[in-house]
């Protein structure tokens, strides 16, 4: 249940915090402003400038829910999934994601694929989870885009296009999503959905790579050790392949041993 607070100017609120941001958008969010509501909510959920309290974050979201706000309807619902400051109920999840979602909240559409996808408050249906990514990629949301491509390299709920694949995944990338960075240069080093291009796979590696992405480490130390795209270069393959060692990355670790105790040899 939702912790109830009868007077919402009460010291509840008003002591939680002295800045004079916090102050102002309580006096907002006690006039009835949505906005300023939801803000509130998202600060206790996060602890941004008071301390963390997911009944308070309930009692705010909720508010600006009664007003129609989907950014708040959509975090309602992150509540209801994570079973903060409410009891966990999936499908009341989804029922708050849907309404966000109605109102073309774009997270709301990524979030809505990823629980057709994963069957989470919904009974698993794949076709549904491309639709939702579909609306969401469409705007531009990376995380939508990256599981779009994913859907059509497996052929889960549409029919396998690794051309596609590699647009969509290209297109998480460009928003410097590093697990798509990844990815895109896995196609190009491999040639799938794409001509084979050395060069472009460790363009796009870098960029996973320099984002702390161990996969991406591992692949550049990997190029830079055959010289695959670049001029062989021991020392830098060491470097990357240190990088994702440190990770936990167990191929990294081994060809680490390994070009270590070569050049020891040599």
């Amino acid at each position: 249940m939702v912790k109830e607070y009868p007077d919402i100017n009460s010291h509840d609120f008003s002591l939680d915090s002295t800045d004079n941001e916090f102050k102002d958008l309580l006096e907002k969010a006690t006039q009835g402003d949505a906005n300023a509501q939801c803000s509130l909510g998202h600060r206790y959920y996060e602890g941004e400038g008071v301390v963390t309290d997911y009944d308070k974050s309930v009692y705010w979201y909720t508010l600006a829910t009664k007003k129609g706000h989907a950014e708040a309807q959509c975090n309602l619902g992150y509540c209801y999934r994570n079973g903060a400051g409410v009891e966990q109920d999936y499908e009341k999840a989804v029922c708050w994601y849907m309404k966000a979602a109605e109102q073309e909240y774009v997270e709301a559409h990524y979030t809505l694929g990823y629980c057709y996808e994963n069957g989470e408050g919904v009974e698993r249906d794949d076709k549904k989870a491309v639709y939702w990514y579909t609306k969401a990629a469409k705007k531009g949301d990376a995380w939508a885009q990256y599981n779009l491509g994913s859907c059509y390299q497996w052929g889960q709920g549409v029919r396998q296009d690794y051309k596609k694949t590699i647009e969509w995944w290209t297109k998480a990338a460009e928003q410097g999503y590093a697990e798509a960075q990844f990815d895109v240069g896995n196609c190009y080093e491999w040639g799938q959905g794409v001509r084979q291009d050395y060069e472009k796979a460790v363009y796009w590696y870098t960029k996973a790579a320099e984002q702390g992405d161990m996969m991406g480490q591992a692949a550049l130390g990997r190029c830079y050790e055959n010289g695959d795209g670049v001029k062989q270069d021991y020392e830098k393959a060491i470097e990357w392949y240190t990088k994702a060692a440190e990770q936990g990355h167990a191929k990294a670790q081994d060809s680490l041993v390994r070009l270590i105790k070569s050049k020891k040899q040599t």
